[in-house]
């Protein structure tokens, strides 16, 4: 998963989600007064978050995890002085804990196991401080069957094309990825291709795998930053939500 991709990865658009995701998150901190000295960005990707994060925050120790290679080359040469891990998401271990762990770009979507949900949670419990925060995005149960379709973004030189299917009966979200990328004018266009799979659970179910793994306190809030303080039916329709854990 994400290995040519990697490379064309923040040219085909998704670099703005971490801008996307930086705004919901500041406000988060600022909502629980929270001011983090140490990060660890669990499936960081090309480590643009991170990057973004870094310039806004005075950080003692980031780390950075992700099961890619080629994602964590990419990451590499953009930050300095940022730890970077290639490991699984379900079994990672930092030298040190931190006051606050992401996981963003619903990237827990990508486990299709309730057990793999579990055994992430875990490790990041096991790796945050005391009264540390968690923070993760994710789509809901009810919200895959929405994303399918086809969809098409275009930038300079750069044409992403998504067919997204769901199934209904394994209740999965199957991406299949192309993206054509002209890295000079006149220059013939590159083509790469992937295919992932997401699955997703009702969100009571994930407060229980959440508690489970010995978080005690979960919040939940929309893109737009919105907290809700009760399990309201109409958000497991949401398209993405964030869930704060302590």
């Amino acid at each position: 998963m994400y290995q040519k991709l990697a490379y064309y990865y923040d040219l085909l658009g998704w670099r703005d989600q971490a801008f996307s995701s930086l705004a919901v998150i500041n406000t988060l901190l600022c909502r629980f007064n929270f001011i983090p000295d140490s990060l660890c960005d669990v499936a960081c990707g090309t480590g643009e978050f991170i990057k973004q994060f870094k310039t806004m925050h005075h950080l003692k120790r980031v780390f950075g995890v992700d099961q890619s290679e080629d994602m964590l080359h990419v990451a590499r040469k953009k930050n300095r002085r940022v730890e970077f891990i290639q490991e699984d998401m379900r079994q990672f271990e930092l030298s040190e804990k931190v006051d606050l762990i992401t996981c963003l770009y619903d990237s827990i979507n990508h486990l299709l196991k309730r057990e793999d949900w579990e055994k992430t949670f875990t490790r990041i419990k096991a790796n945050l401080k005391e009264g540390g925060l968690f923070v993760m995005d994710l789509v809901p149960q009810d919200a895959l069957k929405k994303w399918a379709g086809n969809y098409i973004r275009s930038k300079k030189d750069c044409t992403l094309v998504r067919n997204l299917k769901y199934d209904a009966k394994k209740n999965t979200l199957t991406s299949e990825i192309t993206g054509f990328i002209r890295k000079k004018p006149l220059e013939f266009y590159s083509v790469v291709r992937e295919t992932h799979i997401e699955t997703s659970f009702r969100i009571g179910e994930i407060k229980k795998m959440l508690k489970k793994s010995g978080f005690r306190k979960i919040y939940l809030c929309d893109e737009e930053g919105e907290f809700y303080g009760y399990l309201w039916p109409h958000l497991n329709q949401k398209s993405r939500l964030y869930f704060v854990c302590r």
